[in-house]
């Protein structure tokens, strides 16, 4: 968290990741905590069983990602002295292809559909604009603030993965509906 920067989701994700593989170790291999007696095999064996689980191959290549960095960290601190995952190949997995709205879609949606007159529903067709308009994602919505509109530069500056700030441009459009949102708030 403190080196690499991931969310709690991540560091959670692969908290869990090393536990289940030392639980592994433990059940099939009576290895208990010595690091050094982890070879490509075992580690074959390991993915092998997640995969037969029915564990997603998009899954099982994030346990992997976690085992190369885990072993990468047990390098640095000399502990090992190679890691066991050069010769550890990631199962493929399908790519998913993106979903998007077509453009009349969301014009039908902000135009036709009726929100509420009240503070939720100027909020909820904000929402959407903003998303549709700048792309942004929505860890990066919920930790936007006002000040990060600048109304004159026509930008939204936005706080992305890894806490990587991006400078996003709007149209004159969503900053009005941005400036009168905050005024009625």
């Amino acid at each position: 968290s403190s080196e690499k920067r991931f969310s709690a989701h991540t560091i959670t994700s692969y908290s869990n990741d090393l536990n289940q593989f030392t639980l592994f170790l433990l059940e099939e291999y009576q290895i208990q905590s010595d690091s050094s007696e982890v070879n490509f095999q075992i580690i074959r064996s390991w993915i092998a069983s997640l995969l037969e689980k029915g564990i997603a191959p998009r899954s099982v290549n994030r346990k992997i990602s976690t085992l190369k960095s885990y072993f990468k960290f047990l390098i640095r601190e000399g502990v090992i002295n190679k890691s066991p995952m050069l010769k550890v190949v990631s199962p493929r997995s399908n790519k998913r292809l993106p979903l998007f709205i077509e453009e009349d879609q969301i014009e039908s949606l902000l135009n036709e559909v009726k929100f509420d007159n009240g503070f939720i529903g100027e909020r909820d067709k904000l929402i959407i604009e903003l998303f549709y308009v700048t792309g942004i994602r929505l860890s990066e919505l919920v930790s936007m603030k006002v000040l990060d509109v600048n109304f004159s530069d026509l930008s939204i500056r936005v706080l992305g993965k890894r806490n990587k700030q991006r400078i996003i441009p709007i149209s004159l459009d969503l900053a009005n509906s941005i400036k009168i949102f905050c005024q009625n708030c």
